[in-house]
C-alpha cells in the first residue's frame, strides 16, 4: 500500500497545487477541523452554522483533516505513525510506573 504522504504528494502534483508550508498547513488543518465539526454537528444535532444547503460528508472532512495533519507533520519532519507509537508506549510505561508506585 502506498504511504499516505506519497498519495498526498501525488494529489498536489496532479492538480499542480503548491504544497502548503507549515503556516498554511496549520491554517488549513484548523479550517478542515472546523468543517469536520460542522459536519458532525449537522449529522448529530441537525445544527447548521454557515452553509445549510451544502452536502457534507464526514468521511471527506476526516480525509481533509488527515491530509493536512500529514502535510503539517511532514513539514516538521515528524513521522506520524512513529510519533503515535512512541507516545502510546510512553503513556503505558507511565501508567505501569504509577500502578507500581501505588501498589508498592
Amino acid at each position: 500500500m502506498i504511504h499516505p504522504l506519497q498519495l498526498i504528494r501525488n494529489y498536489f502534483d496532479q492538480r499542480t497545487l503548491k504544497r502548503p508550508d507549515t503556516k498554511d498547513a496549520y491554517i488549513f488543518l484548523v479550517s478542515e477541523a472546523g468543517e469536520l465539526g460542522d459536519a458532525l454537528m449537522r449529522k448529530e444535532q441537525d445544527w447548521v452554522r454557515n452553509t445549510p444547503n451544502k452536502d457534507v460528508s464526514i468521511a471527506d472532512e476526516l480525509a481533509d483533516v488527515y491530509m493536512m495533519l500529514h502535510v503539517l507533520a511532514a513539514n516538521q519532519y515528524v513521522d506520524l505513525d512513529e510519533a503515535l507509537k512512541n507516545k502510546l508506549e510512553r503513556k503505558l510505561k507511565q501508567d505501569d510506573k504509577q500502578r507500581t508506585t501505588e501498589c508498592g
